[in-house]
């Protein structure tokens, strides 16, 4: 078995693998297709829903576990099809929780729950298409915060009583239950090291405080730069920060892992 089979690629997508803008994976398509060669599982984890990951896995070529909305599931192909196995709440009960605090506490938020596949369009730019896909959710509610910052931490610390996280994503404040992206990541591991029997390491990507756990837990940790990428909170002994943004720094990033085989030294 070679050095590359002993891990796994774990990958944000939102502002690291697709671009902030125009969500294209095409910049980090050859470091994709290297990791494919060499048997490398690339395992996209991202607060999109399994409706929407899918179609990007295909066109990726990936046919691989995908863990979806921060960690609500890991889904696990199964010959067409994906079998999903919970991690946390159901998003209905995020939902009713949420509401109710914006009803009798008077908390100015909106989100997924409250609009039209039109105005997820307006707010995410996304195509209607996948703006569609991205309602069909298992476990999380995306919302827009509109009151004040002082309002927001007694909303957090309320959904706090009610076993709910409110955590700050690219785009989005993502509502959920308390499970993480990091606990698929180490699910997934785990599923990889039985199947090649052998102890796997991590590879992960991320831009956004939404995926500092992920980070932190991984063997090595890729920093892709953005407008949030300095508020999250890494403790990582093994960073590379590529300059360029998105997937251009992206396959930056796994070419400087790749050509050390993985071997990055320690950062004091």
């Amino acid at each position: 078995m070679s050095w590359a089979e002993q891990w796994i690629v774990v990958t944000d997508l939102d502002g690291t693998l697709l671009d902030h803008h125009t969500y294209s994976w095409q910049p980090a398509e050859g470091a994709l297709r290297l990791l494919a060669e060499h048997h490398v599982p690339v395992v996209l984890c991202s607060s999109k829903t399994l409706a929407e990951m899918r179609i990007l896995a295909e066109e990726m070529g990936l046919n691989y576990p995908l863990i979806v909305e921060n960690g609500a599931a890991v889904a696990w192909p199964e010959g067409d099809d994906f079998r999903v196995e919970p991690l946390g709440r159901s998003r209905q009960e995020v939902i009713d929780e949420a509401h109710r605090l914006r009803r009798d506490g008077g908390y100015q938020f909106s989100g997924f729950a409250d609009w039209s596949v039109a105005d997820v369009v307006e707010r995410s730019a996304l195509a209607q298409e996948s703006a569609a896909l991205s309602l069909q959710r298992h476990g999380t509610e995306p919302i827009i915060w509109d009151g004040d910052e002082a309002s927001y931490e007694k909303f957090v610390d309320a959904l706090a009583l009610k076993r709910i996280r409110a955590v700050r994503g690219g785009r989005f404040i993502h509502l959920m239950g308390f499970f993480d992206k990091a606990d698929g990541m180490k699910m997934v591991c785990e599923h990889f090291a039985k199947l090649r029997n052998c102890s796997m390491k991590a590879l992960a990507f991320g831009d956004s405080p939404n995926d500092a756990q992920m980070l932190n837990a991984a063997d090595v940790a890729v920093r892709i730069r953005s407008a949030q990428s300095n508020d999250m909170n890494l403790q990582s002994t093994r960073l590379i920060e590529p300059q360029e943004p998105g997937p251009t720094g992206w396959a930056v990033a796994l070419s400087e892992w790749w050509q050390a085989k993985g071997e990055i030294p320690i950062k004091e």
